[in-house]
């Protein structure tokens, strides 16, 4: 009796052990399954190249080239700027517009997918539009500029006069005020820069003529200038 209880346990527990066997781990072609195979980790600038003339700031300021190298061996890759809707990469892409950009990729390999890289960058390729007002008025001069960046933003505006810098402004208003001779003809030079590095300039050339009433001015002091040499070589020689 005694050996009989024990057939039958052992008889029990092979059955369970077989049931396990038969329902829980699937059989191909009378081996386990394999696990899922793990794809290398690789970091995502070593995936993603993106390349293009740098500014500053981390701006690109021109068009941007994205190359992406999968591992060797490794089969199709697909890229997305959305992380939702994905295309096949084929041959490098190029961005031509302004803006903040990030670019998704994964590929495959033996069947199994890698996980998502992802690389940021940013475009600025258009200088600052700026409205600039010169008002003379006899020595003195004021310059206003309106100076509007969508992307990167306005960083400085620079004042030159003749050629020199004469002054800097970093926040708005850029209105400026400086003085120039009365005589001659003056050149006023306005640089704008944005974070990225672009600029755009404007000039204007103050000429001799200051208006009617100051021209008449001038002449009636240059002939009593003129009188006054003249007499004063007269009285000299004479």
């Amino acid at each position: 009796m005694e050996k009989y209880s024990q057939c039958m346990q052992m008889l029990i527990i092979t059955s369970i052990s077989l049931f396990l066997i038969i329902n829980i781990m699937p059989i191909t072609n009378g081996l386990p399954v394999a696990e899922k195979k793990t794809v290398e980790t690789r970091n995502s600038s070593d995936l993603i190249h993106v390349s293009g003339t740098m500014g500053q700031n981390g701006w690109y300021i021109s068009n941007v080239q994205i190359t992406i190298h999968p591992p060797q061996g490794a089969g199709p890759v697909f890229y997305s700027f959305d992380n939702m809707t994905w295309s096949e990469y084929v041959t490098p892409i190029i961005v031509n517009s302004d803006g903040f950009m990030t670019v998704y990729c994964f590929y495959m390999e033996d069947g199994n997918q890698s996980e998502i890289y992802h690389v940021s960058f940013k475009i600025d390729k258009t200088p600052p539009f700026v409205t600039i007002t010169f008002h003379r008025d006899g020595c003195r001069v004021l310059v206003s500029v309106d100076a509007i960046d969508n992307m990167s933003g306005v960083v400085s505006v620079e004042f030159y006069s003749d050629g020199a810098l004469i002054g800097t402004l970093t926040v708005e208003p850029y209105d400026f005020e400086f003085y120039v001779g009365l005589f001659g003809e003056h050149t006023m030079s306005v640089i704008v820069y944005d974070a990225a590095g672009n600029s755009v300039d404007a000039f204007h050339t103050f000429p001799y003529e200051l208006g009617h009433k100051q021209n008449n001015l001038h002449q009636q002091m240059f002939r009593l200038f003129q009188n006054l040499i003249e007499i004063t070589m007269y009285r000299l020689f004479v």
